[in-house]
This record gives structure tokens, C-alpha cells and sequence, in this order.
């Protein structure tokens, strides 16, 4: 016998088992009287009703064995049902294919086995009634005779068993169908659409009694609208020609309320080919109408709201990579809408430099993909660059495997346009505030509007309208663009010059087709430029200069583009007045400074002459000093544009014109003082300078000037301590007298008379002290 066939007879054998539905059911007393009868005729300690399984051997009754369940390969039944009919084992330690079974082998094990098959009526054998012993024995004929017949009963019973459960089945189902068929109205009329039969169903759900409607017309419960069309007439003619008449429509009740019904009319034969009349069944589907109704108005909302927000959903099968989306999902990636695509479609869209941003194989496999991301993909049908936001979870299944992946992807293009823009802004601003001159600004100007718009070249055309040209000094361009930088003639623009004097911005698509352009059409091709937009600058209404960016294919400019474009060109435009009115303010400063200068030396001069008989030169030595520092001070803050000073600079110019460099030390940390404050420090330190070249330690080579600032905190405010240490010159007292000198010393930093004197042997030593503020903001 091949194998094939062996298989195939066990196939159905299993399948025959089975259909008897016996397997793991409990104990009943009609299977356990046969097993007990038939180990009283063997004589035997143990009766099994055997019922072989797939792998397993199952005991719908047993005596002697305590089990209800052994594997097979310990199984002597499961050798038996290879028989024909009965097997008996007298001992088996001298049958070969049971000597080293561990059941035999075992202390007491088994001896002996008697088993009839149970048989199907197609002679499929499904199990055993056997008896075994643990002595070795024979079995006479009446016992084999009587084990065979005792094994057909085992069939009957579960034949009748069988035939039982199967009627049982099919009472339930008759049951369940009369239970359920008051769901649906069940109409019979005869050819001319009479009703001739109406069930409970049709009265419960259409409202007439069955009195109310024999003998009247099916098209009663139709509406108007369908009675005026004939459509119970096409039904019947449907059902006569074809079988059966299908449709879902609207119907009245009694009560003349609306109720959608889903419908079927057949024919109704007598003797098998005589048409009699038609059957009609009608359920009500009102509910689940209106809920279809109600779910298709949500998706309409839903894909409206969807392709509103630019947003697409998705749900992927991570095994299969397959994913589900919906239609604004293929529109944000520019493929067609299908029931389903691959999730490597989409991922071969990603744009080159963000592949490792969105999910893979890899990391959706085991969960690791970012649910939130952000990147760029180029749209497959027109290849344009998109920004979309992905969010997306993850679902697992039933073994914690991550089985989806669904989610959202929503086109940010917009978004992050503006986000560009509104950093390019910011770092225009930044760019622009460290800007020295004009070439800066229109370089930063230009850099910051072609690569936000990727456009291919961008600057800034200073116009002569006197001397017919343009020049472009700073330009930014793209890889491949060339550099329009040099000096150009203005007769080959025309009408871009006559379309810029208004003063406002010019936007232009396509210059090959901008009829107020066509003049100009032939310089613009050899510029390689179809679109553009230009913002110009006028002064006292004459064009001096425009700001442009190029795109050399046709293109469409969104209002944010434009006004982008606009900004920059405001910011550039003031930055360039700033840059102006900064410069015409230094030449202003200038001219004052040297007329001070020149005031303060005609001061000095007639101080000179007018006290120059005065024999009390200490007086007019120090007026002369103290008009130096003033011009000192003066130029100081003329350097940082009239501005600051910073603290060391005034120290040290002050002190240079009293003592040589090595008798000086100055130490202290970084200090802007207002212009104010820088005039009361230079004649501070210049009165003291005075006094210690007179008197102090600057009177001697040896002698030495530190002059030291700190800033510490008090109550949480800054607090500057600037502190004059003399040395190594004679010893000094306190003056007795004190003049205009010491008064000015006393009042201190910007008069805030916070002084300390300590007139030392060693030398003087004075303190001085003022809040920051005061020293920085005039």
C-alpha cells in the first residue's frame, strides 16, 4: 500500500472520528456498561472503549486503567486498528512490535491485549473495545464473539448518538428560522400583484393586518413616486425572467411614515413550470440606512476636512509592507489612489538627504520607528519638494508582535515655508545689525532672498538714470546661475525701469508672456530669467536702485513669497538709510569735534594770556589741566561715535599726560561708560593726576600711580568701586585748605560724593563708589 494511499485512509479516518463529535466529552453510563461488561466476560482487570485520535488515544470509557488520555506511541490500539477485524496478543514479551513497549517492560506491566475495531458503516475504523491483563492468556471463541459484538454496539450507540445530536441541530436551526422570520415581511400575490398570503412579519412591519390586505394591490406599501413608475410591474417582470427581482428602496407604512427596505420578489410555480404569482420578502433596513447614510456624510466631512487640512491616513501591515491609505495620502505623495500600495513606493519619494528620518523595514519591524517626524519627499508626479509631518503608533498582536503601523501624514509645506522665511528674517536682522557698510547689507540682502525663495539669482541694481546704467556689486546665485554682478546698460529694460517708478513691487510670472514687459522679452533670454520679483528704492521720486530675485522657469509667486520679498527689501532699504544717516552723523561729529577742539583751544589761550601775571601759577596750571582732560574726554567718545568710553581708555589717556608709562598701572575689567560718565572720570582722575605730580608720588621718578576697578553686588545691584593707590613718593598730609580741586574730588563718580581719603605716609589712597547704572546709562 503507497503512502499516498495510507495517508489518504487516515485523512478520512480522522475525519469520520470526528464527524461523531465524541472526542473529550465526558463520561456516559451507556459507553462505561459495555466496558464493564466486557471485561467480566474476558475475566479481564482492564476494558478500554479506545477512540484513536491524531497523535493521542482517547478513553470515552474505561475499567481498571484510571486514565482517559495516553500518547499513541505506548499504544497497543493504535497497532489494532491496522487489523481487518480483531487482534490478540497472548503475551506480548514474546511479540516482537510490543516487547520493548515500557507498558510491557514495566514492573507488572501488560501480558496480554484483545481489541475489536469500532468500525464506520464505510469500514473506517475509529478505535478499539479491547481488554488487557498483566498475565499471558488465550481468549476462547465466545469471548472473541462476544467482544465483537459488544464493539458494534459501541458503533450503535454512537450511531444513534450521532442521528440525535444531528436532528437536535436541525430542530434548533428550523426554531431559530420561525423565531427570526417576524423580521421580515413575507408577501405572496398572484399575477396581477394581488396579495394573496401576508405573514406576522409583514404586519409588524408594514402595520396592515392580514385582513386589511388580501386581495389588494402590492403597490399600496410603495410610494407614490415608485407606484407612478411602475416599478412594482418591473419587479414582477424581473423575477419571471430572471429568477428574481432584487432592489432596496423606500416604502410606506400604514401610517404613512418612510421606511427604507432592502427586497426580493421570485416567482411562485405550480407543478413546477406554471407561474402562479410572486412571493415578495421585505426587511427593514431603515436603521442601518440611515446609519450608511450618516457614515457616508462623516467620510465626505471626513476626506473634505482631510484634503482642507492636507492630511492623509495610513495603515500598514508591517509583514507584507502593504499599506491602506486614503485618497489625500496619494495626492500629498502624487501617485494615483488604489485600494493599496507598498510601502517602499512611498519611501523611494523621501527626499535624498532625510532618508533616515522616516520609518524602514528595520525599524517598524521591532517598534523603534519615531512616531513623529518631520521630512521632505519629492511628489511623483511633478517632482516638486514637499515638507509632511508623519505621526503614527503601533499595534501588536495577540504573541506582542508588532503587527501595523497606522497613522496620519499631513503636508507642512506651507509651514515650514513660513518657518524658513521667518528664521531668514531673523537671521537677516542679526546679519544686518553687524553690518559696516552697504556692501554688506546688499550681500546679506541678496544671500537671505534667493536662497529662501531657491531662487537662482538675487541683488541688489543701483540705477543712474543720468547716466543710463545699472550696477550690480553684491549678488548671490545659485549652482549653474551666472553672476550678473557688473555694470549694465538700462536701455535694454526699458519697461521694466517704466513698470518700477510707480514705486511699487513688480511680480512677474513669465516674462516671455508679460505683455508690459515684451520690449525687454530679449534681454531676459539671455539673462536665462522667465520669472521674477523686484521691489525698488526711490528717493525724492526717482528710481535709485531695485532688489530682485530670478527663477529662470515660469513660475507662480504666492502671496507669502511676495511679501517675504518685500520685507527684505524694507529691511534692506532701512538698513541702508541707517548706514547712510550713520555716516552723515560721523561727518557731522566730526566737524562739531574739531570746532570744539578749536573752541576749547581758543579758551586755553585766553586763560593763558589773561592769567599769565598771576603769580599763583597752581591755579592756572590746574585750569589749563582740566581743559586738557575736557578735549581728552572729548575725543574718547568721539571715537565710539559720541557714544560710550570704556573705562580703561579714558584711565589711560588721562594719566599719560601727567606721568610717564612706567609709573602707571591700570587693572580692571571691561567697562562702557555713558558720555556723561566718561567726562567726570577723565576730570576725577585728572585732578588727582594733577595733585600727585604736584605733591604726590608722580613729583619722583620712583613714584607710582594704581589705579584698580571692581564691580560687587549690593542689595542685587551692580556697584563699581574705583580705587587710586599712590607710592613711592614723599610722604603726605592732608591739605588744609580746600579748593575748587577737593571739592570736585569729593563729589566723586557722576557726584555721587561716595568718596574715601586716606592720606597715608605711604602715599594717597582714595576710594570711590557709584551704582553701574549711573556710570552707563546718561
Amino acid at each position: 500500500m503507497s503512502d499516498t494511499m495510507v495517508l489518504s485512509r487516515e485523512e478520512r479516518r480522522l475525519k469520520a472520528l470526528r464527524r461523531y463529535d465524541i472526542l473529550d466529552t465526558p463520561p456516559e453510563e451507556a459507553f462505561d456498561e459495555v466496558a464493564r461488561l466486557a471485561a467480566r466476560i474476558c475475566d479481564a482487570p482492564i476494558a478500554v472503549i479506545n477512540l484513536i485520535d491524531d497523535g493521542r488515544q482517547f478513553f470515552k470509557a474505561e475499567v481498571g486503567l484510571g486514565v482517559r488520555s495516553t500518547p499513541l506511541e505506548t499504544s497497543f490500539c493504535a497497532t489494532a486498528i491496522l487489523e481487518e477485524d480483531f487482534l490478540v496478543i497472548p503475551d506480548a514479551t514474546k511479540d516482537p512490535r510490543f516487547n520493548c513497549n515500557p507498558l510491557v517492560t514495566a514492573e507488572n506491566g501488560l501480558r496480554f491485549y484483545a481489541g475489536a475495531l469500532l468500525k464506520t458503516a464505510e469500514g473506517l475504523p475509529i478505535g478499539t473495545l479491547c481488554v488487557l491483563d498483566t498475565r499471558p492468556r488465550e481468549l476462547g471463541d465466545l469471548e472473541r464473539d462476544a467482544l465483537r459484538t459488544l464493539a458494534n454496539q459501541v458503533m450503535a450507540q454512537l450511531e444513534l448518538r450521532l442521528a440525535l445530536k444531528t436532528r437536535a441541530d436541525a430542530e434548533a436551526r428550523h426554531s431559530a428560522i420561525v423565531e427570526s422570520v417576524t423580521d421580515y415581511a413575507i408577501i405572496a400575490t398572484d399575477l396581477a400583484g394581488h396579495v394573496t398570503e401576508w405573514n406576522s412579519g409583514a404586519e409588524r412591519i408594514l402595520g396592515w393586518s392580514e385582513e386589511e390586505m388580501l386581495g389588494q394591490s402590492a403597490d399600496r406599501f410603495f410610494t407614490p413616486a415608485d407606484r407612478a413608475e411602475g416599478v412594482v410591474e418591473q419587479e414582477m417582470t424581473a423575477a419571471a425572467s430572471y429568477g428574481r427581482g432584487m432592489d432596496e428602496r423606500w416604502h410606506l407604512r400604514k401610517n404613512g411614515e418612510r421606511f427604507w427596505a432592502s427586497g426580493e420578489m421570485m416567482p411562485l410555480y405550480k407543478q413546477g413550470d406554471i407561474l402562479i404569482g410572486y412571493i415578495k420578502i421585505l426587511r427593514d433596513r431603515t436603521h442601518e440606512k440611515l446609519r450608511a447614510d450618516r457614515l457616508a456624510a462623516s467620510e465626505t466631512r471626513l476626506l473634505a476636512s482631510q484634503k482642507a487640512g492636507r492630511i492623509g491616513t495610513f495603515e500598514l501591515d508591517i509583514a507584507s509592507g502593504r499599506m491602506s491609505v486614503t485618497p489625500e495620502f496619494c495626492a500629498i505623495f502624487g501617485v494615483p489612489v488604489a485600494d493599496g500600495h507598498s510601502a517602499a513606493e512611498f519611501e523611494a519619494l523621501v527626499f535624498d538627504e532625510d532618508r533616515h528620518i522616516p520609518s524602514n523595514v528595520a525599524t517598524r519591524s521591532d517598534g523603534r520607528a519615531i512616531t513623529d517626524v518631520e521630512y521632505r519627499i519629492r511628489r511623483a508626479d511633478d517632482g516638486t519638494i514637499r515638507w509632511v509631518s508623519r505621526r503614527a503608533e503601533f499595534a501588536v498582536d495577540e504573541d506582542g508582535r508588532t503587527a501595523r503601523m497606522f497613522g496620519t501624514i499631513q503636508d507642512i509645506t506651507q509651514r515650514k515655508r513660513s518657518q524658513i522665511k521667518v528664521a531668514a528674517l531673523l537671521e537677516m536682522g542679526d546679519r544686518l545689525r553687524d553690518a559696516e557698510d552697504l556692501g554688506e547689507v546688499f550681500a546679506a540682502s541678496a544671500e537671505i532672498l534667493g536662497r529662501t525663495l531657491a531662487g537662482q539669482r538675487a541683488g541688489y541694481a543701483l540705477i543712474d538714470l543720468q547716466t543710463g546704467t545699472f550696477t550690480v556689486e553684491h549678488a548671490w546665485v545659485s549652482e549653474g546661475a551666472e553672476n550678473w554682478t557688473g555694470v549694465h546698460g538700462l536701455h535694454r529694460f526699458s519697461a521694466t525701469v517704466a513698470a518700477l517708478s510707480p514705486g511699487g513691487a513688480l511680480v512677474v510670472e513669465d516674462s516671455h508672456a508679460a505683455v508690459e514687459l515684451a520690449p525687454d522679452r530679449a534681454a531676459y533670454q539671455r539673462m536665462d530669467t522667465r520669472a521674477q520679483i523686484m521691489v525698488p528704492l526711490s528717493r525724492r521720486g526717482e528710481l535709485v536702485g531695485v532688489l530682485f530675485v530670478h527663477n529662470r522657469d515660469v513660475r507662480t509667486w504666492t502671496d507669502e513669497e511676495i511679501s517675504f520679498a518685500r520685507n527684505v527689501a524694507d529691511r534692506t532699504y532701512a538698513a541702508v538709510a541707517a548706514l547712510q544717516a550713520e555716516a552723515d552723523q560721523v561727518i557731522l561729529n566730526e566737524e562739531l569735534s574739531h570746532r570744539l577742539k578749536n573752541t576749547l583751544a581758543m579758551v586755553q589761550a585766553i586763560a593763558t594770556q589773561t592769567l599769565r601775571n598771576v603769580t599763583e601759577r597752581d591755579a592756572v596750571e590746574a585750569l589749563t589741566s582740566r581743559i586738557i582732560a575736557l578735549s581728552t574726554a572729548h575725543d574718547i567718545l568721539l571715537q565710539d561715535k559720541w557714544r560710550a568710553a570704556q573705562m580703561h581708555q579714558v584711565a589711560s589717556a588721562v594719566l599719560a599726560l601727567h606721568a610717564e608709562p612706567n609709573q602707571v598701572e591700570v587693572v580692571g575689567p571691561p567697562i562702557g561708560l555713558s558720555p556723561r560718565a566718561g567726562l567726570s572720570v577723565s576730570l576725577l582722575l585728572s585732578e588727582l593726576a594733577t595733585n600727585a605730580a604736584k605733591y604726590g608720588s608722580l613729583s619722583e621718578p620712583r613714584g607710582r600711580v594704581r589705579v584698580e576697578w571692581n564691580i560687587d553686588n549690593e542689595d542685587g545691584r551692580p556697584l563699581l568701586t574705583l580705587s587710586w593707590t599712590e607710592a613711592g613718593g614723599p610722604a603726605v598730609i592732608e591739605p588744609s585748605q580746600k579748593g575748587f580741586g577737593s571739592r570736585l574730588i569729593q563729589m566723586g563718580l557722576v557726584g555721587t560724593r561716595q568718596t574715601e581719603l586716606d592720606f597715608a605716609p605711604s602715599g594717597l589712597i582714595a576710594r570711590f563708589t557709584a551704582p553701574l547704572s549711573l556710570l552707563q546709562h546718561d
